[in-house]
């Protein structure tokens, strides 16, 4: 009978599951991530998460991913309220929306791309679309998002 040779044990899945997967270096955990987004411009994001120091790749927590889309969308009615003022009549309700896409209001509730496909404002319970994000989305269906960090015109 032959011998099974036995393997010694390495805590080598250890150290993979905190190495980055690009470049194989130990992630460092940071207090806060500066983040990059090209239509609503830099931002500090605070909160403890894994960074590769060599590379920069982050790893989110749940905790993390929570706190970064909570910033985002306040960061989104931030920059909409200031470069684009609900008094300049640069919105269009969602009854104005049903009529332009020929549809009721209850298929509009159904559609939900426009939710996350167009920048709106929710303003005493009722929501506004963004028009110029709007006749993006409808000339391509494609997300109507373009740089919000200084005003267009």
């Amino acid at each position: 009978m032959k011998k099974r040779l036995r393997r010694k044990k390495t805590n080598l899945h250890k150290k993979r599951a905190n190495a980055c997967d690009d470049c194989h270096s130990q992630f460092a955990i940071r207090d806060f991530h500066i983040h990059h987004d090209e239509n609503l411009g830099d931002f500090i994001v605070p909160g403890k998460h894994q960074e590769c120091p060599r590379c920069g790749l982050a790893r989110y927590t749940g905790e993390m991913q929570d706190i970064l889309d909570r910033m985002k969308a306040e960061r989104t009615r931030e920059l909409l309220l200031k470069n684009y003022p609900p008094e300049n009549r640069e919105y269009i309700d969602e009854d104005e929306m049903c009529e332009l896409e020929n549809c009721g209001k209850e298929e509009s509730k159904d559609k939900f791309y426009y939710n996350r496909w167009v920048y709106y404002l929710d303003i005493g319970g009722k929501r506004f679309y963004l028009k110029k994000s709007y006749e993006l989305f409808r000339q391509s269906r494609r997300p109507g998002f373009f740089d919000l960090t200084y005003r267009h015109k």
